[in-house]
């Protein structure tokens, strides 16, 4: 169920995308609100240097992220569940849902895009 409600969300992200309802405005506040929630660290998997890390990503400029920066905050985020889960800190493993949902959003805002005009590119350079 979970990887359904996954795929919905970016279908339903990639049109709102298409459509210019999703703009990099949309993105950067969201990108804000998830950095001014970022939680204290914890000892064992949510470390400062996790968390230092977590902070360099989310101060990237929007145009720069890659999809190695969206995987590396899908670990960072599976990280602050499992420290969430362990520890009985509810707010990691919500932190943990927002921090995914960033990821899923710089996905389908901002890397996609980038990725269909590379190839509209190579198309008009092949024809």
């Amino acid at each position: 169920m979970e990887n359904a409600f996954k795929v919905f969300t970016e279908l339903l992200l990639s049109l709102l995308e298409a459509k210019n309802v999703l703009t990099s405005t949309e993105i950067l506040s969201i990108r804000n609100a998830v950095k001014a929630f970022l939680p204290s660290t914890s000892s064992k998997y949510y470390t400062k240097e996790v968390c230092e890390k977590l902070v360099q990503l989310l101060d990237k400029d929007l145009n720069d992220y890659t999809m190695a920066d969206v995987e590396e905050m899908k670990k960072i985020a599976d990280l602050i569940e499992k420290e969430g889960y362990e520890s009985n800190r509810k707010d990691l493993v919500e932190y943990s849902y927002k921090l995914r949902f960033l990821a899923m959003l710089i996905r389908v805002g901002v890397i996609y895009p980038k990725l269909r005009q590379v190839k509209k590119l190579f198309d008009f350079i092949v024809k």
